[in-house]
């Protein structure tokens, strides 16, 4: 429901002003000069109040933007989120064992071939007889467009070396996040309140892990025993962080500002549900005009719901939703009959459900008068 400061309608307004000019002055007739000065009077009042409204509404998490909505920020010691540009852990190897200490200069450039550079985060020592060691190369722009190399994907030195043999990532690339849209810090601003304390609400914990990173979307915070703090962090897309995402994460939580001297902080990857997804459908012969335009929806409509299961920790998967999203369809498009293999599945709170295999088939149309 829209709030609004100001009720009074513009009618109301001249009519007001009308009846104290009528008792302070006297007759004012339609058409007059005074009746139209009146009206001149009526029009600025009303566009103060709306100018008055939006000034008031700036002062109110739902309302507020641009510089209004940081400054909401700043007064409970929130900022949005910047840009983050992807990283990962890279294995560099040396051409030889050597006597002396190798130093490989931070900044160093490694791509995989396609313009997107990922550089050398800190400067690397080889002690005399050292030939691998792994570091952090972070993307050289921000943003999601580093995420996603897999596993030795990136692979070209780009900057000279007399000492490197090969440089290779060794992880997925994550991380790499857009600035966060004035919406996603509006929502996170109104969290702001879980974050007053760490001494027992896990939701204190969701929103400091969240603020690392906009692209996590999904947070299960366990203790086991006393004084351990178990953090399952799941990032957009269900994708599960690596390891360097994890110790980013665990660095941030462990500022003294954020985590209480009792707390033993563990970052943990979320485990993984695996399950197979077939699906056999029919469609409806009266719905039936363009056969592959009508199959490309129903599929969507299947990964959407994929997609929903894996966009949070702990989502059970259920068929009778999907059957559901099939069922209401998109576009006028529907099926007439789905037949799956799925079974209900309860899905622990630190663990996503992610489709091993997904295979759909379809079967044919059928008559709505052979029901």
């Amino acid at each position: 429901m829209e709030l609004n400061f100001f009720e009074e309608k513009p009618e109301d307004i001249e009519q007001e002003l009308i009846n104290l000019y009528l008792e302070m002055v006297g007759p004012c007739s339609p058409g007059s000069p005074q009746n139209n000065f009146l009206k001149v009077i009526t029009y600025i009042l009303i566009l103060q109040q709306r100018k008055h409204d939006i000034a008031f509404k700036q002062n109110l998490w739902r309302y507020a933007n641009g510089d209004f909505l940081k400054e909401l920020g700043e007064f409970k010691n929130v900022t949005p989120i910047k840009a983050k540009a992807s990283q990962a852990l890279f294995k560099i190897t040396l051409l030889s064992r050597y006597d002396f200490k190798v130093v490989i200069q931070k900044g160093i450039k490694v791509t995989a071939g396609d313009g997107t550079n990922f550089l050398l985060k800190d400067h690397l020592e080889f002690e005399p007889g050292e030939t691998e060691k792994t570091a952090i190369f972070i993307c050289d722009i921000t943003g999601e467009k580093g995420n996603g190399y897999i596993p030795g994907q990136i692979n070209k030195l780009i900057d000279e070396s007399r000492y490197i043999k090969s440089v290779s990532n060794i992880e997925y690339t994550q991380g790499g996040a857009e600035a966060e849209s004035e919406d996603e810090f509006r929502e996170r601003g109104r969290e702001t309140p879980e974050s007053y304390s760490v001494a027992g609400p896990s939701g204190a914990y969701e929103f400091w892990v969240k603020n690392t990173n906009k692209n996590i979307i999904s947070v299960h915070v366990d203790s086991p025993t006393p004084g351990v703090v178990e953090i399952f962090p799941l990032l957009k897309g269900g994708v599960i962080p690596e390891q360097s995402v994890l110790d980013e994460i665990k660095k941030y939580l462990n500022d003294k500002k954020i985590r209480p001297l009792t707390d033993n902080v563990v970052v943990t990857k979320p485990s993984i549900h695996n399950y197979t997804l077939d699906v056999s459908y029919w469609l409806s012969e009266t719905d039936l005009v363009d056969i592959e335009k009508s199959k490309q929806t129903i599929e969507g409509i299947i990964q959407e719901w994929v997609d929903w299961t894996k966009s949070s920790l702990g989502k059970d998967i259920l068929p009778e939703e999907l059957i559901y999203r099939c069922r209401q369809g998109k576009n006028n498009i529907r099926i007439r009959r789905l037949e799956t293999n799925l079974t209900y599945t309860e899905i622990q709170d630190n663990t996503v459900a992610i489709p091993s295999s997904i295979n759909i088939q379809y079967m044919g149309a059928e008559d709505e008068k052979n029901r």
